[in-house]
């Protein structure tokens, strides 16, 4: 099975059933990310994708900007939710 097969949605109903729901799940995962709470926090998880000759060409694009473009996409994922990340480099938080 190949993601371009399946499509977006496809991909992401196939994960779903592979992955346990985290504990305390608040929003589950979609189009955007899943949200959940630990003991201290709630935290976002997102993994948009950036595929060769599909959202970029690497003859045309260095790496650094094809990862600034993937990074920029998966923040606009966790903003479209209306939450805000605390930093984006290693580690992202979430914060209301």
């Amino acid at each position: 099975m190949k993601a371009k097969d399946i499509g977006e949605f496809g991909l992401i109903d196939e994960l779903a059933k592979l992955l346990p729901p985290p504990p305390q799940l608040v929003v589950s995962m979609g189009d955007g990310a899943a949200v959940w709470c630990t003991s201290s926090q709630m935290q976002i998880g997102t993994t948009s994708t950036a595929l060769q000759n599909v959202h970029f060409q690497k003859e045309k694009a260095t790496w650094y900007e094809t990862g600034w473009k993937a990074k920029a996409v998966n923040l606009s994922d966790i903003a479209t939710m209306g939450n805000l990340t605390a930093y984006a480099d290693n580690h992202w938080t979430v914060s209301r």
